[in-house]
């Protein structure tokens, strides 16, 4: 084995990528840089990875992100040492809060050049902070780091993006000169790894990590199921998309008001059962809960939109709140749930069907019904009667015209909270998308364009 940089370098950028196809990961955001050089050769090289070159990193992060969110699989970053990391921050911020899983790849000075003024090179050990779920830098490619150890921290990165608490997870890899072998010299293959060549042959990666299943109690859900009144809301916020249609047979069984925030997926398109589309209208009175009080609030997912549905929760009784959350993160800002599962949102669902008997519609949830068509048909009268371009109108046009096979992503502040508040229950079921974690306005471009292609629909 030669300690040639040129080979080494060629080599673990080759089984880098490799062993992240072979983890599932398909698409690589690439921003131009000479120190990538190694990463970026060795991905253009591979026949199963897909490249999107992107200039601006700030820019590719965000659309890694959309990628992300959109194709629920980790997007892959490359880019180059100095402020090209740097510029990532933003976008590894919104995926940590949001729990979206990235990979991101920095190249970097190899150490002889740290701290010595030399060219574009700054400290990127833990660049990130607590934003990203793993730090892990293994050193300049060489032939002390046997092959398994350097798959063995790939599979790592994967799997920590994934689970327990899933997002950004950050390498740090450092390459010295000459990046590469000679354009026609191929990588000698007289390397006595058993190790290596048993990861060749197999075609798979190096180490299986299967996600467990996190499931409540069962026993615990009997009883919880056995007790809930009739007079209840089921809030949803943002859920996996794989659970909506789980979640729409617990809501017709329940036969409880369902507040479906704009982020759950579920609040636009066609009615389902039991959803009042307009439940943040109704809280403009502050005395409307006051004396139409649930006994019981079941929270699914990330915390909601709407502050006066928030409010109100602040406002009742502790023990009436139940959120049903994924994973150990903390996500109730009114510091009131006294009772949290914490589970996935389709487990717990289907163990609730499986228990419930289906209820019939009380007069408590017919009164809400009724309220929400009210409002639906002054929303549509305004409209109609009203010529005027306004943003009620922009809205509920929007969200009527727009055809399934398209999303839609919203940007913060205003437009998330008019779409969720003037947004028509009549259109079509559309995947929707935004940058709700941290809620910055920036990135948006970027993050609407990976998500279409997350989703492989305009």
């Amino acid at each position: 084995m030669s300690g040639n940089a040129a080979l080494w370098n060629t080599l673990w950028g080759e089984w880098i990528v490799e062993e992240l196809i072979r983890c599932g990961l398909k698409l690589f955001c690439i921003s131009p840089g000479s120190r990538s050089t190694p990463l970026t050769v060795a991905a253009a090289r591979h026949p199963e990875v897909e490249i999107n070159l992107i200039y601006d990193e700030r820019a590719a992060a965000y659309y890694a992100l959309g990628y992300s969110r959109g194709s629920e699989t980790p997007g892959v970053l490359i880019c180059t040492s100095g402020t090209a990391a740097a510029n990532y921050l933003p976008a590894i911020v919104e995926a940590s809060v949001e729990q979206i899983p990235m990979i991101v790849l920095t190249a970097d000075r190899p150490p002889e050049l740290q701290q010595t003024g030399a060219n574009q090179s700054i400290n990127q050990n833990q660049l990130f902070g607590s934003h990203v779920r793993w730090f892990f830098d293994p050193g300049c490619p060489g032939p002390e780091l046997p092959a398994s150890t350097l798959f063995s921290c790939i599979d790592q990165a994967v799997h920590l993006a994934r689970y327990p608490h899933p997002g950004p997870v950050h390498l740090n890899l450092p390459f010295r000169e000459p990046f590469l072998l000679p354009k026609n010299q191929k990588p000698e293959e007289n390397i006595h790894d058993p190790d290596l060549q048993s990861w060749k042959a197999e075609k798979k990666p190096w180490i299986s990590h299967p996600l467990p299943k996190i499931s409540a109690d069962a026993k615990l859900l009997e009883n919880f199921a056995k007790n809930l009144p009739e007079q209840g809301i089921l809030s949803i916020g943002r859920i996996p998309p794989t659970s909506i249609s789980t979640v729409k047979k617990l809501a017709n069984d329940l036969a409880w008001p369902v507040f479906a925030d704009i982020t759950s997926g579920l609040r636009l398109g066609p009615e389902f059962p039991n959803r009042i589309s307009y439940y943040d209208q109704f809280l403009i009175d502050s005395d409307f809960l006051k004396s139409h009080p649930p006994q019981k609030v079941i929270h699914l997912g990330f915390a909601p939109t709407s502050k006066r549905w928030l409010g109100e929760m602040e406002k009742l009784p502790a023990e009436t709140l139940v959120w049903i959350k994924e994973g150990s993160s903390r996500l109730d800002p009114t510091n009131r749930f006294r009772s949290v599962f914490e589970t996935s949102v389709e487990d717990f669902c289907s163990e609730m069907i499986s228990k419930l008997k289906k209820r019939k519609k009380s007069e408590w949830t017919i009164h809400w019904l009724d309220q929400s068509n009210k409002i639906e048909k002054l929303m549509e009268q305004f409209v109609t009667n009203h010529p005027l371009f306004s943003e009620m109108k922009l809205v509920r046009t929007l969200t009527n015209i727009i055809p399934e096979s398209h999303a839609l992503f919203l940007g913060n502040s205003l437009p998330v909270r008019e779409v969720d508040f003037y947004g028509s229950g009549n259109g079509s079921e559309v995947k929707l998308g935004l940058n709700r974690g941290a809620s910055g306005i920036d990135g948006l471009v970027a993050s609407s364009a990976g998500y279409s292609k997350g989703l492989n629909q305009p």
